[in-house]
């Protein structure tokens, strides 16, 4: 099993018990971290739906609600409170669930990001350079501009990364292309290796989003990468 292999099947099947995951895991340094973090993640979504509530709640809840209440009497605020609560609980339930169920639903940024770049090897060939005028107009579609040269770009398209708008642009390098993807919609915290067959990749905080790299092993992607930073401005 490979890091793409084991990877989609993590994220697909957390609780996998297929003894290839494991045999991968003690082998591969990032791919026990990414196990480690996605365990992680997944201790923590479900200790935050374990909200205790009193079995009896709701009963009481409704016998309150469907009593006779004078017109003269106010409305108990403990009772409000306390359907306001149960509300809460259900809703902030549901909306968790709705956000895990979207977010098994997406392949992790790492294998979107391989997919987009293994699909189409077109972009690293091309040997003319992209107008800046087009480059601009590109960037213009994510709310960003080019306030300096980063250095030759042969390549600059929109794409969609996890149904988000991004950049897809290839910029020379003295070992070769790198690709690189701009990401205003994924936020990232923290720099992270990016793993697949024969490329060398990084993820890494941009602004207000992230931006990933990915080339050959020889690639220069953090000089790259700082020449993206001293010339990518985004728009207020």
């Amino acid at each position: 099993m490979d890091c793409l292999s084991f990877r989609r099947q993590l994220w697909t099947d957390p609780g996998s018990n297929d003894p290839a995951m494991d045999a991968h895991r003690a082998a591969c340094g990032a791919c026990a971290a990414e196990y480690r973090r996605v365990h992680e993640l997944e201790s923590g979504l479900r200790d935050a739906l374990q909200v205790p509530v009193p079995a009896d709640l709701e009963r009481r809840i409704l016998e309150r609600v469907q009593a006779p209440r004078s017109p003269n009497k106010p409305a108990n605020p403990r009772l409000a409170l306390a359907a306001a609560l149960l509300l809460g609980v259900a809703v902030g339930g549901l909306a968790t669930w709705q956000w895990d169920a979207n977010r098994r639903a997406q392949p992790a940024l790492d294998l979107a990001l391989l997919k987009v770049f293994q699909s189409d090897d077109a972009p690293l060939r091309m040997d003319a350079t992209v107008e800046p005028e087009q480059v601009q107009a590109v960037l213009a579609k994510l709310g960003a501009r080019l306030a300096g040269s980063p250095g030759p770009i042969h390549y600059a398209k929109s794409c969609t990364i996890r149904g988000q708008d991004a950049v897809h642009l290839v910029l020379g390098d003295n070992a070769g292309r790198v690709t690189v993807f701009l990401l205003p919609a994924e936020r990232s915290g923290e720099q992270q290796s990016l793993i697949g067959d024969r490329v060398n990749g990084v993820i890494m905080p941009l602004g207000r989003g992230s931006m990933a790299l990915l080339g050959a092993s020889s690639a220069d992607l953090r000089g790259v990468a700082e020449r993206i930073r001293r010339s990518l401005v985004w728009n207020p």
